[in-house]
């Protein structure tokens, strides 16, 4: 990229964990995950999702990219994938 462009640097990006659906609250701007399930009831009971840190997601518009992930939905699967080996 040349030094005039005006477009932001993206941060390091965190792949969601295989099976998890990554939704972005549009109260706290933060990355949280959510299980297909999960996904599936909240889409068909009115859009509230509860993500894996037990948070209540409301889903802001599928551009924005949030402003950071939920750590706690984050360690909630990497303890389990490590205690999965």
């Amino acid at each position: 990229m040349g030094k005039h462009n005006k477009l932001p640097q993206h941060r390091h990006q965190v792949i969601p964990p295989r099976g998890m659906v990554e939704i972005v609250d549009i109260r706290t701007g933060h990355n949280h995950l959510v299980t297909p399930d999960a996904a599936a009831t909240a889409w068909q009971a009115g859009g509230r999702y509860r993500a894996l840190c037990g948070a209540e997601v409301l889903p802001a518009a599928l551009v924005d990219p949030g402003t950071g992930y939920c750590w706690p939905c984050r360690s909630t699967t990497t303890s389990a994938s490590r205690a999965g080996k």
